[in-house]
């Protein structure tokens, strides 16, 4: 026992996580140590030892492949399960040759014969043997849903539910979205022979989607998006991520994939670190003032909560701050902008009747809407206000809207809007246009 206690703990990989074995003295606990957040205990076999195993580090570039990779949920469990055989195998067998080798040593000191030293090395491995098959066969898997916390986790024992719903049922959801924006596409065709647009064909098509939250499936949206309608380039008003921190960039370097013009506002839930990660992405570029994309003028900044790692809106001081910023800019241009881009709809309402197109975000609620000859398009949230959107009991759907723009004329104008609610759950979806008898006159069909 001194021998496998003290010099049995033997450091594995599985996937990207690398984590320690060892076996104690106990109550038939399994233990997971998660340094520095706590420990997970159950009650989880008969014999007195327990099985304790600690997270040394992980590799986040396995984990960023991992997550975008697009394997299935059962392809990964079995990789790990196969591996995980593997390295409970190779534990056993050291354990085994520990305690023969212990077994071995403590007979050198109750006999100086082969005999005795034969003896013990024999006791040993029973004793690993009898010890190893009453923990396999009293072992209940099932003990580990309902544990008990130490440390950190101790008070958000919560979070681990919400991973395994969110990852239970991400895949079906993955598919559900597929599918639907494949239909979606069907009702377009039929929505276009109805209310045929002038220059359809010919125009521009501009996708504007916000509030990712770092939601895989709102990815999966807009890529269905892009290969089923051909967007020009896309728009997005920000809140890409939900606390601007490392981990979540690792969805953002999903962007480039899509094949489009990309233009991004970063919102209040983003940060100067995920600000880093987008300029070191090809084909997506942030707006911090003017851009010409297609013969189109676009203005736009990040919300002034994304220069700090604070989540909170923006302050009224600050909403003000930059409309005078902008003001400033169009003031020096000599004329606005066809289309402005903001996260904060406090910062659009300055701009009415002076911008032809102004889109937003931020309130997760999806809207068409003109005001003092301003067309205001609100895209909602396009990752369903992320993973938590999945835990409530009435669904938050997945928005975007879809805008067409006649740009063969002297002046481009904004033909159309579509507005695209998406319910993975409920297996759904509702499409609402609003076309323009001018660009000032808004009527709903």
């Amino acid at each position: 026992m001194l021998t496998i206690v003290f010099i049995g703990p033997a450091s594995y990989k599985l996937g990207g996580f690398r984590f320690q074995l060892a076996l104690a003295p106990g109550f038939g606990q399994t233990s997971l140590n998660l340094p520095p957040v706590g420990t997970i205990n159950a009650r989880t076999h008969l014999p007195p030892l327990d099985f304790l195993v600690t997270l040394q580090s992980v590799d986040l570039d396995w984990l960023q492949r991992t997550l975008v990779g697009g394997e299935s949920r059962e392809l990964i469990l079995k990789r790990f399960q196969d591996e995980g055989r593997w390295i409970i195998a190779h534990f056993f067998l050291r354990t085994l040759i520990l305690g023969v080798l212990g077994g071995a040593w403590g007979a050198c000191f109750l006999c100086r014969s082969w005999r005795g030293f034969a003896k013990g090395c024999a006791i040993g491995a029973a004793a690993v043997v009898v010890v190893a098959s009453g923990a396999v066969a009293s072992y209940r898997i099932e003990a580990m849903q309902s544990p008990s916390y130490t440390g950190v986790l101790k008070g958000a024992p919560w979070m681990m539910g919400l991973a395994q719903q969110a990852w239970q049922g991400l895949d079906k959801l993955r598919t559900d979205v597929e599918h639907l924006t494949q239909n979606l596409r069907q009702v377009m065709v039929r929505a276009n022979a109805l209310t045929p647009l002038q220059g359809f064909h010919e125009g521009l098509k501009i996708l504007h989607v916000s509030d990712l939250h770092n939601n895989p499936l709102g990815l999966s949206f807009i890529a269905q998006i892009c290969d089923s309608f051909a967007p020009d380039f896309i728009v997005d008003t920000g809140d890409l991520t939900d606390f601007g921190t490392p981990l979540e960039e690792i969805l953002l370097r999903e962007l480039p994939g899509l094949g489009v013009p990309y233009y991004l506002t970063l919102g209040n839930h983003d940060s100067p670190v995920v600000a880093r990660e987008i300029d070191r992405l090809p084909g997506i570029q942030r707006l911090e003032g003017w851009a010409e994309e297609k013969g189109l003028s676009l203005l736009g900044w990040a919300d002034p909560g994304a220069l700090n790692t604070d989540i909170k809106p923006a302050t009224p001081d600050a909403v003000l701050a930059q409309v005078t910023e902008f003001s400033v800019a169009i003031q020096e241009r000599g004329e606005p902008p066809f289309l402005l881009a903001v996260h904060d709809p406090r910062v659009a309402e300055a701009f009415r009747g002076l911008v032809p197109v102004i889109v937003t975000g931020h309130t997760h609620q999806a809207k068409v809407e003109e005001r003092d000859g301003s067309i205001l398009i609100n895209a909602g949230t396009t990752g369903g206000a992320g993973l938590r959107g999945l835990q409530g009991s009435e669904e938050v759907p997945l928005t975007a809207a879809l805008l067409y723009v006649n740009n063969k004329d002297r002046k481009p104008c904004l033909e159309a809007v579509d507005l695209i609610w998406l319910y993975p759950r409920e297996g759904r979806f509702e499409l609402s246009r609003t076309t323009m008898i001018t660009p000032l006159e808004p009527v709903q069909e």
